[in-house]
């Protein structure tokens, strides 16, 4: 039995966090991090999505974002993590899994801070470029 396809509200921002497998702090290296930032700047050019936050931990990954079709939500996101795994995989010389399960919340006000206070106030955030 197949599971209940989930429903994307239009207009709606996610905050979705992603925690690398095993909870091993992949992420702690300078290029993982520019890695994640790539990945970002391919989404852009495949899917419409507006970005309004983006926290890079050693171990996990906060992004607040909102896609411009709702039902793109689930493409945007099996793809950011497909491509991120593959190219971090290869950067670490690893194999496997890469993310954990992950399952995006809605957030109902889209700013620039992030909507939890875990990571935000103790590390800088990391801007995509224009």
């Amino acid at each position: 039995m197949s599971r209940l396809r989930r429903s994307f509200e239009a207009a709606t921002s996610y905050h979705v966090t992603l925690r690398c497998n095993n909870q091993a702090f992949d992420l702690r290296w300078p290029q993982a991090r520019k890695v994640i930032l790539f990945c970002l700047a391919r989404a852009k050019e495949k899917f419409a999505f507006d970005l309004f936050g983006l926290c890079v931990m050693s171990n996990h990954v906060h992004y607040l974002i909102r896609p411009a079709r709702p039902e793109e939500m689930p493409r945007l996101m099996h793809w950011l993590n497909w491509y991120s795994a593959m190219l971090l995989n290869r950067l670490l010389r690893r194999r496997g899994h890469f993310w954990e399960r992950t399952t995006p919340s809605p957030c109902p006000i889209a700013t620039a801070a992030m909507p939890c206070g875990c990571c935000a106030t103790s590390t800088p955030t990391l801007r995509l470029p224009a």
